[in-house]
């Protein structure tokens, strides 16, 4: 393979843009605003999609009175905002643009303004072994938990409760990592002997064993799905970064070369190419040939934790105290996110802004452009935060230091679309 130091992903500025019939939608304060494609209403709240491919999920209640009359105008929405009232829009009315109802939405109680600040909204306590990988689904009602007693637990966010659980899979061993499909009908486990295991999701959460996807001879430590659910990205102990399709489990090819273990994995927007990174390198791969395409040195050999923007503009990979991005295109190195203490896991939010990295018993915030920390959460317990994942709405984060699973709210000028 070829080591570059700049244009890794040239192929992010060549794909076809598309059509794109965007808008500019706001916050309910005026403060936020983001241009972005409308794709669906549901579950109360609205999915758009940025030029570059990102998806938000924003909750109704923090959107403009102006941007949620324009969605009940819309008919294929009417009958849901008929049957999901919000301030502003009175039920009877949903589908007439109106007037702003300035009483209605002048503010909002004490009480609701007690509930969006940051900090914890709930907590599954004790989990006995602890967790060793967090995914919510698409939509942000669920968040699955992978045990290292070789059980996963499905929890419902909206009911505070667990809803499913698998256990005793001896074919997984410890459950290393998890993802949800796009669509959310899926869930994907990878386990500490190298296999994958696909669940079908039941209305309820539950989980049903549909197919695996096995190839891995180590423990699968980074698992992605194509945004049209057709391809699976996996990388692993191994050392290899494997490619699947995911409705028969079927492996496409299989990329060597990492000095370590492949910790984060990407697809970009339209499937044709991926991308491995174990802290050390970060390699472009053809998904449709199954072949690396370009490589570059980073030189994190021993990186504890290392996470790929969800929108492929940034790696990050941890350095002893701290934390060392670098942009993926120009391959240009970013100043050090520095800490007091190893850094044990990382994440970036959806908007790809900011930064989460797990330390002893608390949860660091970081500005990726500004380069510096901006908030701190305190967990319940003093372990290492070892793993961590975003929800999709921008908006919380789930973490575990040791028994009790935690859910934070971010604060409102990190959850920001």
């Amino acid at each position: 393979m070829t080591y570059v130091r700049w244009a890794l992903l040239a192929f992010l500025t060549t794909l076809p843009a598309g059509e794109i019939l965007a808008r500019q939608w706001r916050d309910s304060t005026g403060a936020f605003q983001v241009e972005a494609e409308l794709v669906s209403v549901k579950g109360e709240k609205v999915y758009l999609e940025k030029s570059n491919g990102e998806i938000l999920a924003v909750p109704l209640a923090r959107l403009s009175v102006e941007d949620l009359h324009y969605l009940a105008s819309l008919p294929e929405y009417r009958g849901y905002f008929e049957t999901h009232p919000i301030p502003g829009v009175e039920p009877a009315e949903a589908g007439v643009p109106g007037k702003e109802d300035a009483d209605a939405t002048a503010g909002a109680p004490a009480a609701a303004e007690e509930t969006e600040k940051a900090g914890e909204v709930h907590r599954f306590e004790d989990l006995r072994w602890g967790v060793k990988s967090l995914a919510f689904s698409p939509d942000g009602r669920l968040l699955a938990a992978g045990k290292p007693d070789r059980e996963i637990l499905v929890f419902d966010l909206d009911k505070k409760q667990r809803v499913a659980s698998a256990a005793d899979l001896e074919g997984l061993g410890q459950v290393t990592a998890l993802s949800f499909s796009p669509d959310g009908r899926m869930l994907l486990s990878g386990g500490y002997t190298g296999r994958i295991q696909v669940w079908e999701i039941g209305p309820g959460g539950g989980l049903a064993e549909a197919h695996r996807l096995v190839g891995h001879s180590g423990a699968v430590q980074t698992i992605t799905v194509s945004r049209d659910g057709s391809r699976v990205l996996s990388g692993g102990d191994d050392k290899t970064l494997r490619g699947w399709t995911l409705n028969d489990g079927r492996q496409q090819f299989a990329v060597d070369g990492f000095a370590g273990a492949v910790k984060a994995t990407f697809i970009s927007r339209g499937g044709k190419q991926g991308l491995g990174c174990d802290g050390d390198v970060i390699v472009l791969v053809d998904m449709q040939e199954g072949k690396a395409i370009q490589t570059m040195k980073l030189g994190k050999r021993s990186a504890q934790a290392v996470a790929i923007a969800p929108d492929g503009s940034l790696v990050a990979a941890q350095d002893t105290y701290a934390i060392q991005a670098w942009e993926i295109r120009s391959g240009g190195g970013r100043p050090l996110f520095q800490d007091r203490e190893i850094q044990w896991s990382a994440a970036f939010l959806p908007n790809a802004k900011f930064l989460l990295s797990g330390g002893r018993g608390k949860v660091n915030v970081w500005d990726a452009t500004a380069h510096r920390k901006i908030y701190e959460f305190d967990m319940a317990e003093t372990g290492y935060v070892q793993t961590l994942a975003c929800s999709p709405d921008n908006c919380h984060f789930a973490a575990i230091a040791s028994r009790d699973l935690q859910v934070f709210r971010l604060p409102a000028e990190v959850a920001a679309p």
